[in-house]
């Protein structure tokens, strides 16, 4: 491939342009959507330079985007000038993202008590310039550390990159343009049920049956709008996935009949850490060679809420099948949507550690190279067991960190660091997800309640 070469998207060659470093052909995009656009050559009038480590990208003698990149480290500066930045998702700091730094990976940030934390895994932006503004993405799982400053933008390989190649799309048009090409790209946010879209009441924890009961007769007696109550760990059965505990949860289908009596529906917690103790979920995970490993060949074991736990491989399609099928006593029992939580995924529970610094393996591949793509992994998982246990119904999945990929659930930004008041669109972690395309987020505030 031409080292100069340059790709349109084929619906939109004004608009979106696509050009590689460090390739002699175009790579597949991990995260595209199924019915996502191709790419063609771009017309003759646009040009790139290269010189050197340096690049500019150029329309009929207009400057488009200029910088430096370099495959071996994988770096990139991109020039932004006096621009405001917005975007990359649910990453620590202010809106606009000039002075910034932090860390794109997926990842537990102990309540944004790790600096330079980006929760999410959206290495998108956006520059605004006046009446400007230009979109650029760099098209890469690997974790990725940001630096907004001095009129660039740099993005650094965090790992090892295996020599990756330095693949970048760019925007043009108005923000709103900008959103919609993204999202015909990486597909476009779900239609949620209808339900889905009221009010959510959820905190840590309603530890029983009577009290998700009381609490949803308590917002009928005061006359209170809510649609939606979580159900988080406890209505396990010692926080083992896909059970319900029978000491406190003894009968979630009459829990579920007396909800729906009045109007409430449920969205239970499902963490992908499985207890590694012999119990169903477990031994055909296991049977099925279907967990994450360790360099040696055997399970990679972790903490998380069950104690000893293991983790599926959700780069597997018949991981992905299997923990679909789970799902099945949940529905059963009335649940109504999902929430995939602890799906950074979290290996050691209430530990400040580096998860790419973990032997873990997804067979044969390194986790650096996928820890970006595992809640996405697990969202597909689970909207493939609900479309084929309910066909006839539109399935909610909730999963707040991930990568770009956004048809096929919601996203809210985890909990807010100390001292943010979480009103309208005050939190800029959400503004950041929705400069990326997801249109369905949630706000959590202090108190663990969604507004």
């Amino acid at each position: 491939m031409d080292p100069t070469a340059v790709f349109a998207c084929a619906d939109r060659p004004d608009r979106v342009l696509r050009f590689v470093f460090g390739s002699d052909t175009l790579p597949a995009l991990p995260f595209a959507a199924p019915d996502a656009p191709d790419w063609r050559p771009s017309d003759a009038d646009v040009v790139l330079t290269r010189s050197g480590g340096r690049y500019s990208l150029d329309k009929s003698g207009t400057r488009i985007l200029s910088g430096a990149a370099t495959t071996q480290p994988y770096a990139i500066e991109i020039d932004t000038g006096s621009a405001e930045i917005f975007g990359f998702g649910a990453a620590t700091g202010g809106a606009d993202r000039n002075g910034a730094r932090f860390r794109i990976v997926t990842r537990d940030t102990l309540f944004y008590g790790i600096a330079g934390a980006s929760y999410t895994a959206l290495p998108f932006f956006i520059a605004k310039d006046g009446s400007r503004a230009i979109g650029v993405l760099a098209a890469t799982t690997y974790p990725l550390d940001v630096q907004v400053a001095e009129g660039k933008v740099c993005l650094v390989a965090a790992c090892d990159t295996e020599g990756t190649p330095v693949d970048l799309i760019v925007f043009r048009g108005s923000i709103v343009e900008i959103v919609g090409d993204l999202a015909s790209l990486v597909g476009r946010s779900f239609l949620p049920p209808a339900w889905a879209l009221g009010f959510h009441q959820s905190r840590w924890s309603y530890r029983t049956s009577k009290a998700v009961l009381d609490i949803a007769h308590q917002f009928r007696a005061l006359d209170l709008p809510a649609d939606v109550i979580h159900l988080d760990i406890h209505y396990m059965d010692r926080y083992r996935v896909f059970t319900f505990s029978p000491q406190r949860f003894p009968r979630p289908a009459q829990m579920h009949d007396e909800l729906r009596s009045l109007g409430f529906r449920t969205l239970a917690i499902v963490d992908p850490g499985v207890s590694a103790v012999p119990y169903p979920v477990h031994e055909a995970l296991r049977s099925g060679d279907m967990l994450l490993g360790c360099e040696g060949g055997e399970p990679y074991e972790g903490k998380v809420w069950p104690g000893t736990t293991v983790f599926p491989d959700f780069t597997l399609e018949r991981t992905r099948r299997c923990w679909g099928r789970f799902h099945e006593p949940l529905i059963a029992a009335g649940v109504a949507g999902f929430w995939n939580d602890m799906n950074d995924p979290v290996l050691r529970m209430g530990e400040a550690y580096d998860p790419l610094a973990e032997d873990v393996q997804h067979h044969g591949v390194p986790h650096r190279r996928v820890r970006n793509l595992y809640a996405n992994g697990m969202a597909e998982a689970t909207v493939s067991g609900l479309q084929s246990m309910r066909p006839d119904k539109r399935p909610f999945v909730d999963a707040p960190p991930g990568h770009r990929r956004r048809r096929l659930r919601g996203a809210h930004p985890g909990r807010p660091p100390a001292g943010l008041t979480v009103r309208g669109e005050g939190d800029p972690r959400r503004n950041g997800i929705g400069a990326a395309g997801a249109v369905v987020r949630g706000g959590r505030a202090e108190s663990a309640a969604w507004r």
